[in-house]
């Protein structure tokens, strides 16, 4: 955090008596906030509007109600925007709170500087080989870059739209989910072998496929956006990686065809279940059916903490008597935090 954005939260967050209006998960996240700040001391609690519809106690503080609150000094920090934030500092005023805090332009501001810094960092990671080509080459993988992008441009792909969804460091470009990175978080180096099939559900682009294909036998990657999978052809061709294979289709569709009747020692599931529009328990008996004996699942959830289908699925994978090999929490965008598991069976 800039020096700079550092003074703005002190100055609200060093005062002595702080609550925060919500009971929700954007008022949990703020306290978590302040906590990493060393200000928890100074927080007292939640307010809402009606405590009678809400938990009574979050984050270890009580959960009062607004309409019966008579410190009318305490600082009322509002996490909000726009309307809703303008209605409760409303709401506030009527109620003669003195030390009303609107700090919601205040996060967004926040958020931005550390979605820059945590991409600049992790877009650092797998660029040597980038960086040690001629100019001839890089000149090269430029002009395969404007071909990609044009080809995005034209499909208008619902995930990464103009800016590619994942990198591809190789030919020095940049993605809103840095590639080289998550194969790092992931822990694929260190699972995958020579001999493996891969089968990765909700490709997209293909970019993350390609950068392990030299590890594997294979890689299968299936995806429902056809202009993505002409992306990922361009790239694997332009690189002359002959062992990835993409697919254009519904998922569902392809494992009724064909999926069912396969098997794979490595399946990878990044934050795709959601868009599957599949229950839980049949997409993990899907997984099952196709994944090899002493084969892993790498699954990972949309955002953490408001997934409750990844905690179905994860109940799910113990259930049938998955051992969990690695469970860790991962940002590499800079925008959400996703919880990632590895599952062994």
């Amino acid at each position: 955090m800039t020096d700079a954005l550092r003074k703005e939260w002190d100055s609200i967050i060093r005062r002595s008596n702080i609550y925060i209006y919500g009971a929700a998960n954007t008022a949990s996240r703020l306290y978590d906030f302040i906590k990493q700040l060393g200000y928890q001391e100074n927080m007292k609690g939640f307010l809402v509007t009606n405590a009678e519809d809400n938990v009574h106690e979050l984050c270890g503080l009580p959960v009062s109600d607004v309409r019966y609150f008579n410190d009318k000094s305490a600082c009322i920090l509002v996490p909000h925007k726009g309307v809703y934030k303008k209605q409760i500092c409303d709401l506030l005023e009527s109620l003669s709170f003195e030390n009303i805090c609107p700090v919601g332009q205040l996060i967004e501001k926040t958020r931005q500087e550390r979605q820059e810094r945590i991409k600049l960092d992790h877009e650092e990671v797998g660029w040597e080989s980038y960086n040690l080509k001629s100019e001839e080459e890089k000149e090269k993988d430029a002009g395969m870059r404007e071909v990609i992008l044009a080809v995005l441009k034209d499909g208008q792909p619902d995930f990464g739209g103009l800016e590619p969804y994942q990198s591809l460091e190789v030919i020095g470009l940049k993605g809103k989910r840095p590639t080289a990175y998550r194969i790092n978080e992931y822990g694929l180096g260190q699972i995958l072998r020579k001999q493996d099939d891969v089968l990765d559900i909700g490709c997209n682009s293909g970019f993350l496929d390609i950068s392990i294909a030299g590890m594997v036998h294979s890689v299968t990657g299936i995806e429902y956006d056809d202009s993505l999978v002409k992306v990922a052809d361009l790239a694997a061709d332009y690189l002359n990686v002959s062992n990835c294979e993409f697919l254009v289709g519904d998922f569902n569709d392809w494992y009724k065809d064909k999926g069912m009747g396969s098997k794979y020692n490595v399946i990878f599931s990044f934050a795709i279940h959601h868009w599957l529009n599949l229950p839980s328990k049949e997409y993990v008996a899907m997984i099952d059916q196709m994944l090899k004996e002493d084969g892993y699942v790498c699954f990972e959830s949309h955002i953490y903490g408001e997934d409750a289908g990844f905690d179905e699925c994860y109940e799910e994978f113990l259930r049938r008597g998955y051992r969990v090999a690695c469970e860790k929490i991962i940002n590499d965008d800079g925008l959400q935090n996703r919880q990632y598991v590895l599952f062994h069976k």
